[in-house]
């Protein structure tokens, strides 16, 4: 594991600490009130506080998702920071949120993503990937971990795809899954869990890490634009048909 992502892991881990308490005080409740959004904000500010505090150390090229970023940026080293990948699911006490933190390095004068760690707080899971050398999961406890892989699924009857995004073709909606955690989703795709992401709003923060998810992972980017879509191989091909095919109906 290369030092970068010790860091990473260790910051993520301090900054959860209260997260996952502020998840156990929701959960507790066990209805939705209105405080719970002003709750969760705060939580979300606070996440933000304690990463920018214990990361701007080691760089202060530090961006979060309201920041303005630019790939030509002149920093030799620059962290892309999520603090909080659903505020509406924790507001919910739903566990389905993270913690994510994106490493990108200057590598013949371009900056490229080397490593991201993605840690949940509610599910003591931290997932971890670096170039080169695969997608990881542990715990927040263990030093135990495996490495994840997508899966071989090759056919539409039983195959699985998390979106936000219910325009799609129809072939991709009757197996369709929201988990209201674009970082949950697709770490479930890299798992072998489900068999392809279909992403229609996510921020910059979140781009860069889940294009090293994916081919770490052996999966495949179709599209990394104004959408994210992205599958195992088996699929590609019949998946570029299907969203060819629904392009073509909609225009």
């Amino acid at each position: 594991m290369q030092p970068i992502t010790n860091l990473l892991i260790t910051a993520s881990c301090k900054a959860v600490k209260f997260l996952k308490r502020d998840f156990l005080e929701l959960e507790m409740l066990q209805r939705y009130n209105k405080g719970n959004y002003d709750f969760c904000n705060k939580s979300y500010i606070k996440t933000q506080d304690l990463l920018r505090n214990e990361l701007q150390k080691y760089t202060s090229s530090l961006f979060f998702p309201e920041d303005k970023f630019e790939l030509d940026n002149a920093s030799e080293m620059v962290l892309l920071i999520n603090p909080l990948d659903s505020l509406s699911n924790l507001e919910k006490s739903i566990p389905f949120f993270a913690v994510s933190i994106t490493c990108l390095k200057k590598i013949n004068k371009i900056l490229t993503t080397v490593c991201t760690v993605i840690n949940f707080p509610a599910l003591d899971e931290i997932y971890y990937v670096e170039k080169g050398k695969g997608v990881w999961v542990g715990n927040n406890t263990t030093n135990n971990s495996g490495r994840l892989r997508v899966s071989a699924c090759s056919s539409f009857d039983n195959f699985l795809i998390s979106t936000d995004d219910f325009n799609i073709n129809p072939v991709f909606l009757k197996n369709a899954r929201v988990f209201g955690s674009y970082c949950y989703g697709v770490l479930l795709l890299a798992a072998g869990k489900i068999d392809a992401v279909y992403f229609s709003s996510l921020n910059y923060t979140l781009k860069a890490s889940f294009d090293l998810i994916v081919r770490e992972s052996g999966g495949i980017i179709i599209n990394n634009d104004k959408t994210f879509v992205a599958t195992n191989y088996e699929l590609s091909e019949k998946f570029k048909h299907l969203l060819l095919e629904k392009t073509s109906l909609s225009s």
